[in-house]
Parts: C-alpha cells; structure tokens; sequence
C-alpha cells in the first residue's frame, strides 16, 4: 500500500493495529512505548500481537493517515524517535473495527484441540506425557492467573477497563478450570 492511501471500507485491522490505535488513542507514544504498555496489560494473555507486530503495524497505520508522526525528542540521546499520534480518521477506523459484526461471528480453535481431536493416533506414553504437560501448564497458568485477579481488584474499579480485565481473567480461570476437567475424562478414556 503507498503512504497516504486510505484503507477500503471492507479493509480490517488486524489485533496488532487495534491494540497500537487503542494505547495511542490514550496518549501519543514511540513503538518502545507503546510494547511497554502492552506488556504491562499482559498482551500475550489476549492478542495474539508481537514486539516486530507493533513496530509493523506503525508502519502500515502510517501509510493509511490512521496515525501521523507526533514528534519529541529523547532527552537522553538528543535523536528524534519518532512518536506517533492516532487521526481522527484512526479514531473512526478503530470504533468501525470495534463495531464490527464479525466480532461474535467468529470462532477460533485453540491448537491443543487439534491435538485432542487427532490424539487417538498418538503413542500411549506420548499421550500420558502429553496430557501430564498439559495438565502442569494449565495449573501454573491458573494460578498465574489467580494472581493476576488478586492484583486486579486492588486496582481502582472506575478505571478504564478494570472491570473488563477481571471478568476476562476469570473467564480465562474457568476456560482452564474446564480444560482441566476435559483432560482427566481422556485420561480415564485412554486407560479403559
């Protein structure tokens, strides 16, 4: 796409332009920034966006006018780095996206069903290995979890999003909880 051109109606933004038009949407910020603050709402958890996404995304959001350049200088290396800003046509585009109808009409399949629906092909012990993983990974994840709720709820709840993220992690506590319970009905399966 050439810089300046405007996305097409039915063009979507991916999760990566989403999450950078939201953090900018808060405050103007460089890509370094920006990753900080995804990191610190734990972006891994929710988006599937990477470090190299974002400085991508700057990029592309750049050459659609949905971000321009902002401009500041880094008191401690005296470069231009170059600071971006959300348009209002980037504030348009993210609440269309946000709009979408597509949202609910999706459904998306997590690899390890993918495993699970093919398993009974697998070895017996690399399916007693397998699900012994699992199972240890979804128990350190539930807990992480866990934790991440204790600090959520201490933060003020008429922040932007506070009450979203604890229903979203104990959404996610109780996807895993049930995972937990699928794991040990194919455990009892393959041992019939």
């Amino acid at each position: 796409m050439t810089a300046g051109r405007r996305p097409g109606p039915k063009r979507r933004l991916t999760d990566a332009d989403l999450v950078a038009l939201v953090v900018l949407r808060e405050a103007p910020a460089h890509g370094q920034a920006i990753w900080k603050r995804l990191c610190q709402s734990d972006v891994e958890d929710w988006a599937a966006v990477s470090r190299a996404q974002v400085y991508y995304t700057l990029g592309k959001l750049a050459g659609q006018s949905l971000i321009g350049p902002a401009g500041s200088k880094n008191p401690k290396t005296r470069r231009e780095r170059r600071t971006w800003r959300i348009t209002p046509e980037g504030r348009r585009a993210l609440t269309s996206a946000l709009s979408s109808p597509h949202w609910p009409a999706q459904r998306s399949v997590p690899p390890f069903m993918t495993w699970i629906a093919l398993s009974e092909l697998a070895r017996p012990a690399a399916r007693r290995r397998i699900l012994a993983d699992r199972r240890s990974l979804l128990e350190r994840e539930i807990e992480r979890e866990r934790e991440t709720l204790v600090h959520l709820r201490k933060r003020p709840q008429d922040a932007p999003g506070a009450r979203v993220a604890v229903l979203m992690v104990d959404h996610v506590i109780r996807q895993m909880e049930l995972e937990l319970d699928l794991l040990a009905a194919l455990q009892d399966h393959f041992e019939e």
